[in-house]
């Protein structure tokens, strides 16, 4: 539709410290964004905040206290900004805990990125977030890592996505609407295991649900639990095999006649090699949808269904 989009983003961070655990952060960021439509009168999306906050570290401690005073626009917002991470002595147990919050730009750029069949919409809203979470993370032995969180997220102005179901449409376009709050209940854990650069198995799974709505039925477009595997393994010297699996339970959609439906979920398995011809060359394949299962991340759009791709990699860093 030729419509483009321009974004700059300045960030000036400063610490000085105090002494041998203490330390004293300031970061000022200013980020503006410039969508120009065609036909139509430019949009300036402008943010900018600061970020104060007191350090303490230890080898056991790190807390950060503070506090981001944010503009939106002409919207003024306080959020908190306080982390906290406590470890025991060998750093194979660290206790996670936090009550941060900050603006995410919506802009064009995003909004494609999320779901790229969306008409342009009239306006934009960020969306102010806060998330209290408590976690942790660590290892046992070499070679075997976790982590785990659960949080609890308020979410203000987060765009969601519905069909386009206007009397003349084919409905495969999507408008993109406003929620002004959401409440999000979110889950999140990690298991890796490494062994050198020889092999490596990472999956992790992350859970939300979405609740307390005010102006929708529901998040439509927004996918509550997703599961994500890679693994990467040398079969031999320069050759290396690498496979990823997706998984996911389908989002809300409203059909026409405002009919709530939900998507399929599915498994996505991809595969690929990669052999290292010279420190300069590679060369590379990868096996998409394995199983060739047809489904939907977006309503009326089924991906692709088993396909495969190739190509070479040529790297002018001749000193790695």
């Amino acid at each position: 539709l030729k419509n483009s989009e321009s974004n700059t983003v300045l960030h000036l961070p400063l610490e000085k410290t105090v002494g041998k655990d203490f330390a004293v952060n300031l970061a000022l960021t200013f980020d503006l964004t410039r969508l120009s439509p065609k036909g139509k009168a430019a949009l300036n999306n402008t943010i900018y905040y600061i970020a104060p906050s007191v350090l303490y570290k230890t080898s056991k401690i790190n807390v950060q206290a503070g506090i981001r005073p944010s503009w939106d626009n002409k919207s003024f917002k306080l959020f908190p900004n306080v982390l906290a991470d406590i470890s025991t002595e060998d750093r194979r147990f660290t206790f996670q805990a936090g009550w941060t919050g900050y603006i995410r730009k919506t802009t064009y750029q995003y909004l494609a990125g999320q779901n790229p069949w969306i008409w342009l919409p009239a306006s934009f809203k960020n969306t102010w977030i806060e998330e209290r979470f408590a976690g942790f993370k660590g290892s046992i032995g070499n070679h075997f890592t976790y982590s785990a969180k659960a949080g609890f997220n308020l979410l203000n102005n987060q765009p969601l996505f519905i069909n386009d179901t206007a009397a003349g449409s084919d409905g495969k376009s999507f408008r993109v609407i406003n929620e002004s709050r959401i409440n999000v209940v979110n889950f999140g854990g990690e298991l890796g295991y490494t062994i050198n650069e020889k092999f490596s198995l990472i999956t992790g799974l992350t859970f939300n649900q979405f609740s307390g709505l005010r102006d929708n039925a529901k998040a439509w477009g927004l996918v509550p639990l997703e599961l994500k595997a890679a693994m990467r393994l040398q079969v031999i010297k320069d050759l290396w095999l690498k496979t990823d699996l997706y998984a996911f339970q389908g989002a809300k959609y409203l059909k026409k006649g405002n009919i709530e439906d939900r998507l399929a979920g599915a498994v996505d398995l991809s595969a690929g090699l990669e052999f290292k011809i010279t420190k300069n060359v590679n060369l590379w394949t990868q096996f998409n949808n394995i199983f060739n299962r047809e489904y939907q991340r977006w309503n009326q759009y089924p991906v692709y269904g088993f396909n495969f791709v190739g190509g070479v990699v040529f790297n002018f860093d001749t000193k790695n």
